[in-house]
């Protein structure tokens, strides 16, 4: 599977753009639509920014797919598990109680588990609590359409 161009959009809308890389108070430095920096790298346009989350959004996607046998599931459930995923890493994704109770086929106890996933570093936040909350209501209502911060 692949995500969704509606699903693609949610992201570049819901990370900061940045052309310079830039380090979050948990000392992560990112660059673009909050690509980690894990060398040195110049400033980005717009479009360069966008081709490196394309790429890095087609590592999640492969993992994903990997990790889901070939089994098909709905459109909205791929694109929250991307988001997701894009978020706390293909691991953590993979360790989750939310992909744990999804392979079991309890759908509604992997949805509750979506918003836990709103802490950095066991603090809150708010980027990551607004963007879970925006993969809840993708998972659970397909639901694309968010209000910009």
């Amino acid at each position: 599977m692949k995500i969704s161009e509606e699903m693609f959009e949610v992201i570049k809308l819901t990370h900061k753009f940045t052309k310079e890389p830039w380090t979050s108070i948990f000392g992560i430095t990112y660059t673009g639509y909050c690509h980690k920096v894990v060398c040195e790298m110049p400033k980005l346009s717009r479009r360069k920014a966008e081709a490196l989350l394309r790429k890095d959004i087609k590592k999640v996607e492969n993992y994903i797919n990997k990790l889901l046998q070939g089994k098909s599931i709905p459109q909205n459930h791929f694109d929250a598990m991307c988001g997701l995923a894009y978020d706390i890493g293909n691991k953590a994704f993979k360790n989750s109680m939310f992909f744990k109770y999804y392979n079991k086929g309890l759908l509604e106890d992997a949805g509750s588990r979506i918003i836990v996933w709103s802490y950095i570093k066991n603090e809150l936040s708010l980027a990551m609590q607004y963007r879970r909350t925006i993969d809840y209501h993708i998972y659970t209502k397909a639901d694309y359409n968010i209000k910009r911060k």
